[in-house]
């Protein structure tokens, strides 16, 4: 996305919170940009949002919702067409290392089901999340 960018991660100790890591990456992203360009201030337009998700069920609609982010903003005509998502590797249409696959699959009854809920432009999400 043009203006702002969505990150799925499990929190998997307590040791160094999600909010620390993603105020850490942003801090040092800017500085290393403002560095770069000769430039100081903000980036990003505005603060960073971020919202704990504690029901397991809802984890598959929240992966949907950031798929099909690019494509309801008008930036790509389906989910696979957008290169700055994980969403050709969760289709099996490229072998990236980012994603755990089999994490995101574990939400499903079979990896079938899932590239079908994903791919499925009749199953709505709600775009309040």
């Amino acid at each position: 996305m043009p203006n702002h960018f969505h990150l799925f991660a499990e929190q998997t100790t307590d040791e160094f919170s999600i909010s620390m890591f993603i105020s850490s990456l942003l801090n040092s992203y800017v500085k290393s940009v403002n560095k770069k360009y000769v430039r100081s201030g903000t980036l990003f337009e505005s603060k960073t949002k971020s919202k704990q998700i504690d029901e397991e069920a809802y984890v598959k609609w929240v992966i949907k919702y950031i798929l099909e982010n690019p494509v309801q903003a008008g930036l790509a005509e389906s989910i696979s067409d957008w290169e700055f998502s994980n969403a050709k590797d969760l289709l099996s249409l490229r072998d990236g290392t980012l994603t755990d696959i089999n994490y995101v699959k574990s939400f499903f009854q079979s990896k079938e089901i899932m590239i079908e809920f994903l791919t499925d432009k009749k199953v709505k999400t709600s775009y309040e999340f």
